[in-house]
């Protein structure tokens, strides 16, 4: 969360997240042959709608999904 913490002059706020996030234009899903997936969603906080903060996730096969990063664009 360093980058959320550093984020702006006073660090950001994460609020959240809109349903719309897994459809929104900044979102990439990229699936694998294996199953899994590399996704990248921005990320909103409480005064961006969304901010140049996104998530770096992992998609098991399972279905389950972990938060790998979290970066500025």
């Amino acid at each position: 969360m360093t980058w959320v913490d550093n984020y702006g002059a006073a660090g950001a706020e994460l609020i959240p997240q809109p349903d719309d996030i897994w459809e929104h234009r900044l979102t990439d899903f990229v699936p694998r042959d294996d199953g899994t997936a590399y996704i990248v969603l921005p990320l909103w906080t409480s005064d961006e709608a969304p901010s140049d903060l996104s998530a770096e996730c992992e998609l098991s096969k399972t279905g389950q999904i972990e938060i790998i990063d979290v970066h500025a664009l």
